[in-house]
């Protein structure tokens, strides 16, 4: 298969997949979370109290999140720090 790109920018749409159980504490760095220009746009499909389950799929997904970088490199290095950004406790 052969990639073609057209503009300088590599972007992705990912979902987020945390460990099924009763949430009680949602940790993020916000401080990355708002100062990344790469990040376009996330959200968590969840809060305190909620308890997640496995998804059968689209809609029952935990979040998803759209970023973007200049390369494939970076876009990984940035998915990663998002993944890390977000820490979930459970009860």
């Amino acid at each position: 298969m052969k990639l073609e790109f057209f503009n300088s920018n590599c972007v992705i749409l990912g979902f987020f997949d945390f460990d099924n159980g009763k949430v009680s504490q949602i940790n993020t760095k916000q401080e990355f979370l708002n100062a990344s220009n790469g990040i376009l746009d996330y959200k968590l499909e969840f809060k305190e109290g909620d308890i997640i389950n496995e998804a059968k799929d689209d809609r029952s997904r935990s979040g998803y999140y759209i970023i973007k970088a200049k390369s494939i490199n970076e876009l990984a290095l940035l998915e990663q720090k998002l993944l890390d950004s977000i820490d979930i406790e459970y009860a």
